[in-house]
């Protein structure tokens, strides 16, 4: 299954935001899905992309 995520290219103000998708990417890794994400490697968006990729098999 692919999962579609849109996700700001900055960090936002609330910590909570980053710790928020990390635990997300994690989940879409554990579960083995394919993140489609707009690719950048910065903020929210590149957090999320690379937890994937570290988590991931």
């Amino acid at each position: 299954m692919k999962v579609t995520v849109y996700l700001g290219a900055n960090m936002g103000d609330n910590p909570s935001f980053k710790e928020a998708t990390i635990a997300l990417g994690r989940w879409i890794a554990k579960n083995g899905l394919i993140l489609v994400y707009g690719g950048s490697k910065m903020g929210l968006m590149g957090v999320l992309g690379d937890t994937v990729l570290e988590y991931g098999d």
